[in-house]
């Protein structure tokens, strides 16, 4: 399992995620930024069609701490598959 390009656009994320052969897009929604980190997101993604992911974080999120999120929900995700 790897992590492949994130790309930023107005309010937010898109993060590829690669877990052998096969690609998973995540996408990080917020409000806004307060001190660099993102206030009220919506973390969504699919690990096929009967896994859909949908994270609310409510208050302040690290942008860093959004890269292992991401990883720990797709790996504990495909894990159960």
């Amino acid at each position: 399992m790897g992590l492949g390009k994130i790309e930023k656009k107005e309010r937010k994320f898109i993060y590829h995620v690669f877990v052998g052969e096969k690609e998973y897009i995540f996408s990080i929604k917020y409000e806004k930024t307060e001190d660099g980190h993102m206030v009220n997101s919506l973390i969504e993604g699919e690990l096929g069609k009967k896994k859909k992911i949908r994270l609310k974080v409510d208050g302040h999120l690290c942008p860093f701490a959004t890269t292992g999120i991401i990883l720990i929900v797709a790996g504990s995700s495909v894990l159960s598959l």
